[in-house]
């Protein structure tokens, strides 16, 4: 059996739930579940995690502290924590808007308690259970990403981030990005994500991110200005970034 081709409705299926709108997420977290149990591979991994799992003890330890939502950090936990809370999201013995407005409105994520949940809960999710199927295909990823951007210096690294934190607190101050075809609070999301990106050292996606913020800057000057500075750091100093 192909793993990578066995896994991949999986992958797409939290993917497409982190791009979404929670509008839709009665929808998106069914065809999560839906995909979990067409794999073979995830549906048998999410079974071995569940094995003397107890939910209602995991659940009352995450929500101790009121407004947060900390899951458990030990991968099998948390793998099957998460696939717990879809499924009693999904019977509706949890309801999704008090899930949110209950755990997630505190975050400092301007992309609101959706993005949030699907960030902290839902991509980790994707991330474990990938890197619990395919362990052989993560090492080898990190050998390349090593290999490939070892030149990146610290200091080039901090200019980004000081540069991306700079736009971002521009864009804070509008009440929109005047005639993008993104909301300010998506394009606040990208920004977010360079800047994580820039500090766990995942710079193949840098280049990426900037070309999806010039496509969504709209009309105004001081973000072309802002971002054509980050982009000409990155473009002097990152190796095929």
């Amino acid at each position: 059996m192909d793993k990578k081709e066995d896994i991949k409705d999986f992958l797409n299926a939290c993917d497409k739930m982190a791009s979404s709108k929670f509008i839709m997420i009665d929808k998106r977290i069914s065809d999560v579940l839906k995909s979990i149990a067409k794999s073979e591979v995830v549906f048998n991994l999410i079974k071995e995690c569940m094995v003397n799992f107890n939910f209602d003890a995991e659940w009352k330890r995450a929500t101790t502290k009121a407004g947060c939502l900390n899951p458990p950090e030990e991968t099998y936990k948390f793998v099957a924590f998460v696939f717990a809370v879809l499924n009693c999201v999904d019977d509706k013995k949890i309801s999704a808007s008090d899930l949110l407005s209950k755990y997630f409105t505190k975050t400092e994520n301007p992309a609101g308690p959706y993005a949030e949940f699907c960030q902290s809960l839902i991509m980790k999710f994707k991330n474990a259970v990938k890197s619990m199927v395919l362990p052989d295909e993560k090492a080898e990823n990190a050998q390349v990403n090593a290999a490939t951007y070892t030149e990146v210096d610290k200091d080039i690294c901090s200019r980004i981030i000081f540069l991306a934190k700079d736009l971002k607190d521009y864009v804070n101050g509008l009440k929109k990005v005047k005639k993008s075809t993104l909301t300010k609070g998506e394009f606040l999301q990208i920004v977010n994500t360079l800047i994580n990106v820039v500090k766990d050292g995942n710079y193949q996606y840098v280049k990426a991110l900037i070309l999806a913020m010039k496509a969504g800057k709209g009309k105004d000057k001081e973000i072309e200005h802002r971002l054509n500075g980050i982009a000409d750091v990155v473009t002097k100093s990152f190796i095929d970034a």
